[in-house]
């Protein structure tokens, strides 16, 4: 446990451009094993805020694209810290100002835990208007929400989908 800790702190240290592409595999790797334990790494909770920055402001799209995948595994564990992360996310989702790689980041965050919630604000992303990456993100972080009302989604508007959705 004391190893992953001392992995995790030295992947969000620095922001070194040459460590990027390193930082960034640690951070994927971590994310995967941890996803595949059945129990949790004590300390983690620790470096919550460090990787809710990483996916924030991190200038580097790979290692904000990895943070989530450790908070996905070992939770958001103050109530107050989740909701100003998904509160967050969704301000960047709307901002059409903003790149469409942010946008399709925040979206994604949005599946870090059970996105029923923001079903119908994920939906509003699905539209020929919206960059195809929006899209298919708000697509698959909708096919998160456990049982079928994705695929009843997907038929009951196929006409309206692009064809890069279908």
């Amino acid at each position: 446990a004391q190893a992953i800790r001392n992995l995790l702190r030295q992947a969000l240290a620095g922001r070194s451009q040459e460590k990027y592409s390193w930082q960034a595999a640690i951070l994927d790797g971590l994310g995967e094993g941890l996803s595949r334990r059945k129990s949790d790494i004590d300390g983690l909770a620790n470096h919550e805020s460090a990787l809710l920055a990483a996916f924030f402001d991190h200038p580097s799209a790979p290692i904000r694209q990895g943070a989530p995948g450790i908070l996905r595994s070992s939770g958001i564990h103050t109530d107050r810290a989740y909701k100003n992360a998904i509160e967050k996310a969704v301000a960047i989702a709307r901002d059409v100002k903003l790149s469409e790689e942010k946008r399709t980041e925040a979206i994604q965050f949005l599946g870090i835990d059970d996105p029923t919630p923001y079903a119908s604000f994920l939906e509003n992303f699905i539209r020929p208007q919206e960059a195809i990456s929006v899209q298919l993100a708000a697509l698959h972080t909708l096919s998160l929400i456990p049982g079928r009302e994705v695929s009843k989604y997907t038929l009951e508007n196929w006409e309206a989908l692009t064809p890069q959705i279908r």
